[in-house]
This record gives C-alpha cells, sequence and structure tokens, in this order.
C-alpha cells in the first residue's frame, strides 16, 4: 500500500534519459556525470558488478568506546583484498557509527549552544554530500525552508573538516563538499522522529543534487572514495578520543567495472551490502509500488532506500523488512 505522505510530496522533477539498467541517474549523480564524464567516458552508464568486505564490530557490554571505532578503521584496512582499485586508487570504504554525542556536545559549546540538548531523543545529526562547484548555502536554505513541515529545526551548521590531500588524483575529482548539520525532530516515538527525517531526506534528494550520506538520531556515515587507510585521514573526527561508538559497522566497495563516486560508496542509512542482487528488478517495482523514488543508484543503494520505505512508511520492524524484501527461496523451504 502507497503511503499517503510519500504520495503527497510534490512531484519530482524531470530526469532525463534512462540508463541501459532502465532506471534514472539521481540529481547528484546527474551533477557528477555532466562535470567528469567527459574525462571518463561512458563510466556513468555501466550497471555495477560488486564484491565488497564487510565487518560489524559490538560493544557486548554497552559502552561507547573510541577504541572500537579504531579497532574497526584497523580491521577494514586489513581487509583491502576485498576492496577494488582503479589506477591505484580504492574503489571506497566507509564506516556507520553511533552519533558521536561527546563530538557535537564541544561543537555546541563553542556555538554557544546549550549541550545538553545533544543527549535528548529528539536530537539528530544529517551528513550531507554536495558536488563541487554547486552553492552549499543554497542547498542549506533550502534544507531551513522545507524541514519545518516535517518538523525538524536546524539548530547548528557545520562545513565538516576534511583532508583533501589524503585523496588520490582521481577521488579529488570526485570529492564532494561535505556538510554536517544537526538540530531537533518532532516525534513520539524513535520510529516517529527517524519517519519525519526519512521523508525530508526524499524531499532533499528529489529536488537538490544532494546526496544524504546519514540523517538519523541514532547513527552517521563517514565515507571515503578510496581505500580504509584513508577513512581516519581524511575524516579529522574519526581520530578524535571523544569520538566514541558501541556498534561500528564497516565497508570496503569493490565495484569490477564502474567509475566509484563518493554517493556510491557504503555503508548507506541502514546497511551495507555485499554482492549483486538477482532480484533487483522485482524490488525496485517493489519500491515503486510503495510509492518511493529509487536512488539513481546501484542495486544496493535502492535496496537501502525500499528497506527504509518498509520501516518508516510501512510501520515495519526491521526483521519483517528484511524478510519481506528477501522471502525464502520455495525449493529450499522444508515442508
Amino acid at each position: 500500500m502507497t503511503n499517503p505522505a510519500l504520495k503527497n510530496r510534490r512531484s519530482r522533477p524531470d530526469l532525463g534519459q534512462l540508463r541501459e539498467d532502465g532506471q534514472h541517474d539521481s540529481l547528484y549523480r546527474q551533477a557528477e556525470r555532466t562535470r567528469l564524464e567527459g574525462q571518463f567516458p561512458g563510466s556513468f552508464d555501466s550497471v555495477g558488478h560488486d564484491a565488497c568486505g564487510i565487518l560489524c564490530k559490538i560493544r557486548k557490554t554497552g559502552e561507547a568506546t573510541h577504541g572500537n571505532v579504531v579497532r574497526a578503521l584497523e580491521e577494514l584496512a586489513h581487509m583491502a583484498h576485498r576492496s577494488g582499485e582503479v589506477r591505484g586508487e580504492g574503489d571506497g570504504a566507509g564506516i556507520q557509527t553511533d552519533i558521536p554525542r561527546l563530538l557535537w556536545k564541544r561543537w555546541y559549546e563553542e556555538a554557544q549552544f546549550s549541550p545538553e540538548s545533544v543527549d535528548a531523543p529528539e536530537f539528530f545529526v544529517a551528513h550531507l554530500f554536495v558536488p563541487q562547484g554547486l552553492n552549499v548555502r543554497e542547498i542549506q536554505d533550502a534544507l531551513r525552508v522545507t524541514s519545518p513541515r516535517y518538523g525538524v529545526q536546524v539548530k547548528l551548521e557545520r562545513v565538516g573538516q576534511v583532508y583533501s590531500r589524503a585523496l588520490g588524483p582521481v577521488a579529488r575529482l570526485t570529492e564532494p563538499q561535505f556538510v554536517q548539520l544537526s538540530g531537533t525532530v518532532q516525534g513520539d516515538t524513535s520510529r516517529e522522529r527517524n519517519r519525519q527525517l526519512f521523508e525530508l531526506g526524499l524531499e532533499l534528494e528529489a529536488h537538490h543534487p544532494v546526496h544524504v550520506v546519514s540523517l538519523s538520531t541514532h547513527s552517521v556515515v563517514y565515507k571515503v572514495r578510496g581505500s580504509a587507510e584513508l577513512l581516519p585521514r581524511y575524516y579529522p573526527d574519526l581520530s578524535h578520543p571523544e569520538f566514541v561508538s558501541m556498534c561500528t559497522i564497516g565497508h570496503n566497495r569493490y565495484s569490477t567495472n564502474t567509475l566509484s563516486t563518493f554517493e556510491q560508496v557504503q555503508p548507506f542509512s541502514l546497511l551495507a551490502h555485499n554482492g549483486e542482487i538477482n532480484t533487483i528488478d522485482r524490488l525496485r517495482k517493489e519500491g515503486h509500488q510503495l510509492g518511493l523514488p529509487l536512488t539513481g543508484g546501484s542495486d544496493s543503494q535502492d535496496l537501502n532506500r525500499v528497506l527504509a520505505g518498509h520501516i518508516y512508511a510501512q510501520g515495519m520492524s526491521l526483521l519483517e523488512a528484511i524478510e519481506s524484501v528477501f522471502p525464502p527461496v520455495l525449493s529450499e523451504v522444508k515442508s
């Protein structure tokens, strides 16, 4: 059943010609194609073939530590054999962690805001990628105009700190502008609050060339077009002792035939995925039936989008959503 809130969003603008897999590029990828295709002809048309590496580190005690993040980064680098390489540069690596609330408290104090609000259940953090050459302020202004419709109040905006010199020459060409935002979102439950954020993210991507890296009251994602050892060098946040997490998910990307960009690197908002989805056409049709705009990206991006739609638009649990998109193979079901 299509969710009315999704159905009633403003119509998405014309997305141009179809790719060879029958999908439209996202507005973010269209901007990248316009800027880079002359240097990498054909690289934006191929359907990706992937074989990636994944890890997850969880503190069983429930304690958030910096060591959890450090060890996850080290072990992700040790899994370099499960990552691709093009022109001597890695296809991409990323991690998903708990929101680093101690860091955000520091930033709130520096901005003369109350740090206590960072511990509130309504507190959220957004990480956005904006293509080079576009005006970040326009995206931030659009977010401030749009966000009240979703019960969201943006409080602090930051240009995320990165060290661009750590990147290889190809990654430099595809490097986005990294934007961090935080604030509060209304809602009586965590599910309701994150549903509002999910719908806000859909609105942003549908009308602006922006990639929502993460937008949540629980987690953040840091990802880079390069090998895993670049992550703490490119993002100084990750090396800060106050960056602590109880759970860290890591992903090394291995795409055999496409030009990797920052947008395609995983983890996404809900998952880090390995391999190709041979039922992707059916899954994308399911997304259309739900009234979800697909990402215009990889099969893993669309899987993440459909899972999020089941959870936030249909009210499923994570396990129910997984069972829906990956039903049992009939020939393997025991009678």
